[in-house]
């Protein structure tokens, strides 16, 4: 190879590291649009694949080029330089390198690593990783934890003495990592750290009802009824049990106005008719959150549709205009003159005047069975909260509350993130279709925790 070429190529081979960097992080700006499809996400993951096949051609030279950028001050570059790495490491020194690294990695350089190896990491590399839980850095210990986690790589048991670290996030962060393993042997290690006084966290509680502790489920309604220990979007795990007995628990937190919120769209997410004449009440609200929360929930629960145009203003006259500096105008006087930066935008969203509600609710409410649970018009089940998950157009929000309650309701572990990389995900969605075409005369109309 000539030098001119070896030039060449070391150019060509940062432009495929620095486009897979790039392409990694639009990928998860699309997953954030909902006016995209979750699968069109494949366009980009098919030429991050295009980019990886040209790293591989490189070989010794792609290799040292990816390791040189490991130390890159860019950001792009530092993100696909370690998934190439990652994805491509057939030795032991190759996998020491990121370790090295992502050791050395200051906080905000820690948040490129984590994307690019959520989504390479290897068997061999997760095993390495866990080194670096020993460290003291706090941000290290988390993405490591969340890397390990999402992956669902190395050995689960390996993390289980995190959970009874001095820090409370870092105890949080296990919990939720070795509850996404989805091993039931977890449980044993977890438990006593959930049912702790400190087991009021969040994502303590929530790791012990995800792995089907009754003991978990029985902690979180004793504190729902207790302001002093009550914890934080209570409302949302109690949705995702989704037992009649919370009910009333949901209904009375509307009553609240810093849990307003939470309590109409757990009311939602429940499917209770019960909920429906409440909900068309607070349709009536001044305040435009709750009514788009309420329309939310009602379409959640009966698949209406019910749409609106309305108008938005965008208007940015605080910023002050460059072009003003250019033209001689003081920016003092720039609010004197015609906004150029106002803006009016139609959008569509779901409907959230009450007197349309309530005349499809009087024409349709006979077709609702006040003992059914009902998710977009039909009656609830796991078959549809796995067709929820699969439909192209549902939210990455809804796709992961829908696999929660799968799961919390089943207690069929089956791993699944909704940002996975699509054939990832399609390859969990089959499983999981596959697991209700067998099993759903056992569990159609019944109402589980943990398929008890």
């Amino acid at each position: 190879m000539t030098k001119s070429e070896k030039e060449f190529r070391i150019v060509l081979y940062q432009e495929h590291i620095t486009e897979i960097g790039v392409l990694l992080e639009d990928r998860d700006s699309y997953f954030s649009d909902s006016s995209i499809s979750w699968l069109d996400v494949s366009e980009l993951e098919q030429r991050i694949e295009a980019h990886w096949d040209a790293m591989m051609i490189g070989q010794d030279l792609a290799k040292s080029i990816a390791i040189e950028l490991l130390s890159s001050g860019i950001d792009e570059e530092l993100s696909g330089a370690c998934y190439c790495l990652a994805l491509g490491s057939r030795e032991d020194e190759d996998e020491l390198v990121i370790i090295e690294k992502l050791g050395q990695a200051d906080d905000d350089q820690i948040e490129y690593f984590r994307n690019a190896l959520k989504h390479s990491i290897s068997m061999s590399l997760a095993g390495k990783l866990v080194a670096l839980l020993g460290e003291k850095k706090l941000p290290l210990k988390i993405v490591v934890l969340d890397i390990l986690g999402y992956a669902c790589k190395g050995d689960p048991k390996r993390i289980w003495p995190l959970l009874h670290e001095s820090d409370l996030e870092v105890r949080q962060a296990t919990s939720i990592a070795i509850s996404r393993y989805a091993h039931k042997e977890t449980l044993t290690a977890l438990e006593p750290i959930v049912l702790s006084d400190e087991g009021s966290s969040k994502e303590l509680l929530f790791s012990g009802i995800w792995l089907g502790s009754i003991q978990a489920l029985d902690m979180l309604r004793s504190n729902s009824v207790n302001p002093q220990y009550c914890p934080e979007n209570y409302l949302h795990l109690l949705a995702l049990v989704g037992s009649e007995q919370d009910f009333p628990v949901i209904t009375t937190a509307t009553m609240k106005p810093e849990k307003k919120l939470e309590a109409i769209n757990a009311m939602g997410v429940v499917g209770m008719i019960a909920g429906i004449e409440p909900l068309l009440n607070e349709l009536n609200c001044d305040d435009e959150l709750v009514r788009c929360a309420a329309a939310q929930a009602l379409h959640l629960m009966s698949g209406a549709g019910l749409l609106e145009n309305v108008v938005q203003v965008e208007n940015d006259d605080e910023e002050i205009d460059p072009e003003s500096i250019l033209s001689g105008i003081d920016p003092t006087e720039q609010d004197k003159m015609p906004s150029l930066q106002e803006a009016e935008i139609q959008i569509e969203r779901l409907c959230t005047q009450h007197d349309v509600w309530e005349a499809w609710w009087q024409e349709n409410k006979n077709k609702f069975d006040n003992n059914i649970r009902y998710r977009y018009g039909q009656p609830w089940s796991l078959g549809l909260c796995i067709e929820e998950i699969a439909h192209p157009h549902s939210t990455m929000g809804n796709r992961q509350r829908a696999y929660w309650e799968f799961t919390i309701r089943s207690g069929v572990h089956i791993p699944f993130e909704p940002d996975w990389f699509i054939d990832k995900q399609l390859d969990a969605i089959a499983k999981m279709r596959a697991w209700w075409q067998q099993n759903q005369e056992v569990y159609s109309g019944q109402w589980m925790f943990h398929g008890k």
